[in-house]
C-alpha cells in the first residue's frame, strides 16, 4: 500500500512495437503506394508534354506527337516510378537487396540452360492463357480489354519502345521485386516471400486476361531467384518472356495478316518443344531444381497472413492496388 501523501506513480508497460515482417510489410506498402503516385503524376504530365506538342494529343492519343518522343516519355515515367520506390527501399528503409553476397551473381551455363529451357513452356502457358481468356470474354461479353501495348514500326521510336517494354522492366522491376521485396519476406518462407511478392507484381501489371499468366511468370521467376540465390538469372529470363511478347506484338502489327499468327504458333510450338525435352532430361536425371520449401517462422504467434494484414500500411496499399487493378479493368 502506498503511503498518505505520496506521488502517484503509473505502472510502467512495455510499449508493444510492431514485428519486424509488420514493419516490413508498411515499407513495401509505402514504396507500393509511391510507384502508382508517381506513376500517376507523371503520366499526367506526360499527357500535357504531348498536348504542348499538338493540341489535343496524349499519351493515350498521341496524334501529331513524333512516335520517337512519346516513346522517350513513356521511357522516362517508368524510369522514375521504378527508380523512386526501389531508392525509398533501400536507402531510406534499409533494406537489402539480396540475402548474401551481390544480387547480380552470375549462374555458370548449365544451371542458366536448365531454367530457360523450364521457363520456355511458361511462356508458352502464360501466353496461351491470355489468349484463352481474350476469346472467352469475346464470347460471353462480346469485349474484352484491349491489348495495352503499340510497337512502332521502327526507327527511335522502336528501340525507345524495347527499351520500355523490354529492357528496363526486366532490370528494375527484378531488383524491386525480387530483390528488395522477395528478399524482405524471405526469412518467413521462400514459398511465402515468392507467393506474396507474385500477388503483388500481378495486381501492378496486368489486366483481367493477363491475370493468370502474369501470376504464373512472376511465380517462376520469384523461384529461379530464391534457388540461385541472386537476381541475373531472372532478370535474363524477364527480358526473354518481355522480348517474346514483343516480338509477337510488333509481327502481328506489321506483318501480313497470314505471317504474323503463323510466326507466332511456331515461335510458341518451339519453345515448347524445347521445354518438354528438358524437363523429361532432367526428370530422368534426377537433376530437377528442388520447389520452394514452406517455413514457418516459430518466434511469431500470429501467422505471417494475419501479420500481413493487421500492419495498416501494407493493408492500405493493397486495398489501393486492389482499387487501382478494378479501375484499370473499368477504364
Amino acid at each position: 500500500m502506498a503511503k498518505p501523501g505520496a506521488a502517484y506513480a503509473p505502472r510502467k508497460t512495455k510499449s508493444k512495437r510492431p514485428a519486424p515482417l509488420q514493419r516490413k510489410a508498411a515499407q513495401i506498402g509505402a514504396a507500393l503506394l509511391l510507384f502508382l503516385g508517381t506513376g500517376l503524376l507523371l503520366r499526367f504530365a506526360g499527357d500535357g508534354i504531348c498536348g504542348l506538342i499538338a493540341k489535343g494529343a496524349s499519351l493515350s492519343n498521341p496524334a501529331g506527337v513524333p512516335g520517337f518522343a512519346v516513346e522517350l516519355i513513356r521511357l522516362c515515367i517508368l524510369f522514375v516510378s521504378l527508380g523512386l520506390p526501389l531508392l525509398f527501399l533501400r536507402y531510406a528503409c534499409g533494406l537489402p537487396l539480396c540475402e548474401n553476397g551481390s544480387p547480380l551473381r552470375r549462374v555458370n551455363g548449365e544451371t542458366a540452360a536448365v531454367w530457360t529451357g523450364l521457363f520456355l513452356p511458361v511462356i508458352v502457358a502464360a501466353v496461351f492463357l491470355s489468349s484463352f481468356l481474350r476469346f472467352l470474354l469475346q464470347s460471353v461479353f462480346s469485349a474484352a480489354p484491349a491489348s495495352g501495348m503499340s510497337v512502332p514500326e521502327g526507327g527511335f521510336a522502336l528501340f525507345f519502345s524495347f527499351l520500355t517494354v523490354c529492357a528496363l522492366p526486366a532490370f528494375f522491376e527484378e531488383l524491386l521485386f525480387r530483390g528488395c521485396i522477395q528478399t524482405a519476406f524471405l526469412p518467413y518462407g521462400p514459398r511465402f516471400a515468392v507467393l506474396t511478392t507474385s500477388l503483388l507484381f500481378t495486381l501492378l501489371h496486368a489486366d483481367v486476361t493477363q491475370l493468370p499468366g502474369t501470376f504464373l511468370l512472376s511465380y517462376f521467376l520469384g523461384w529461379a531467384a530464391a534457388a540461385t540465390g541472386g537476381y541475373a538469372l531472372s532478370m535474363t529470363l524477364h527480358l526473354l518472356y518481355n522480348g517474346t511478347a514483343f516480338i509477337l506484338t510488333y509481327t502481328g502489327q506489321h506483318m501480313m495478316q497470314a505471317a504474323g499468327p503463323m510466326l507466332a504458333v511456331i515461335l510458341l510450338v518451339l519453345y515448347f518443344m524445347i521445354g518438354l525435352s528438358v524437363f523429361f532430361t532432367l526428370r530422368r536425371s534426377g537433376r530437377l531444381p528442388a520447389g520452394l520449401a514452406r517455413v514457418k517462422d516459430p518466434r511469431n504467434r500470429q501467422s505471417r497472413l494475419e501479420l500481413l494484414l493487421t500492419s495498416p500500411g501494407f493493408s492500405i496499399s493493397l486495398l489501393a492496388l486492389v482499387a487501382y487493378w478494378v479501375l484499370r479493368q473499368l477504364i
